[in-house]
């Protein structure tokens, strides 16, 4: 090498940056594919398959951050799982106080998922999970103290009190028959896409929204999984209608290339309001500029 090419290459080693990288870390990816691979090849249930590995990723988290002297769910105080959970769910309690006190935090949160809602209007308690992580902790710890734990952007929830429940139960089967023929169209057009389309406990603002099937993957474990190289299978989607929104009321009254756009612009906008991308930007740009230029 010449002086000129040696001082180039000692630049960039001296700008280099690790990628952080945590203890244990490399169960996951092979244990991981262990579950993908029993799903896809020995059709087992996705989440089976996971539930099947988890403790094992767990044990073997826990020991390598206990050999480098890190917390775990039994830490080096001798804190046994129970203990160091009781601290964290009082921690997460202030924080939620925290939160209640100051509206401009709240309202930060509160725009990041649409499928909160309802559960805040019923002040119920919303943790957010925000590292990849934080999904297998969500399927091994499903409860704690006697509280559940409820995925929000996942299956069929319901709020409010068993009256309140039947009432909404009530208009919502009202709803469904006046929106069946509109849904119906919706379930056509995006069947490449959504498992289902029914109308929404979760809403109280928005027009829709996007959550899993009871026993899907998440966008966010779909995402990790391809980070690792994995072929995971595209998960259908449930699209879930606010009958109550202004927007699917006119919606109802639309008929041919009109009703297609604004199929396509409203499951656009779903996308677009959970994170994740819109499979044809370009179209969607398109609506968005036709729709703005309208009177």
């Amino acid at each position: 090498w010449t002086t000129a090419e040696y001082e180039q290459v000692q630049l960039q080693f001296n700008n280099l940056a690790a990628i952080p990288n945590y203890p244990g870390a490399y169960i996951i990816d092979r244990y991981t594919n262990f579950a993908f691979l029993s799903a896809y090849n020995d059709s087992a249930d996705p989440s089976d398959s996971l539930m099947q590995h988890i403790n094992t990723i767990n044990k073997e988290i826990a020991r390598k951050r206990a050999e480098f002297g890190l917390e775990t769910l039994t830490d080096t105080k001798g804190e046994d799982h129970k203990d160091l959970l009781t601290k964290r769910t009082a921690q997460v309690r202030e924080i939620v106080e925290n939160i209640r006190k100051n509206d401009a935090f709240l309202s930060e949160y509160e725009a990041l998922m649409v499928q909160i809602e309802q559960a805040l209007k019923h002040k119920c308690d919303v943790l957010f999970f925000c590292d990849p992580v934080d999904e297998w902790l969500s399927e091994s710890l499903r409860e704690f103290e006697g509280k559940k734990f409820v995925d929000i952007a996942r299956g069929d929830v319901q709020f409010g009190t068993e009256t309140e429940r039947e009432a909404e139960k009530s208009a919502n089967e009202k709803a469904a028959a006046e929106l069946k023929p509109l849904m119906e169209v919706m379930k056509t057009r995006l069947e490449a896409d959504l498992a289902e389309v029914r109308l929404s406990t979760r809403l109280s603002d928005s027009p829709c929204c996007l959550v899993a099937t009871e026993h899907g993957m998440s966008p966010a474990m779909e995402r990790m999984m391809r980070a690792m190289n994995k072929d995971a299978p595209k998960e259908k989607r449930v699209l879930e209608l606010n009958a109550a929104h202004p927007l699917v009321a006119k919606m109802k009254n639309l008929s041919g290339e009109k009703l297609d756009e604004a199929v396509d612009l409203l499951y656009a906008q779903a996308l677009v309001a959970e994170g994740s991308p819109v499979p044809d930007p370009a179209r969607f740009g398109k609506l968005l500029v036709s729709l703005m230029l309208k009177d």
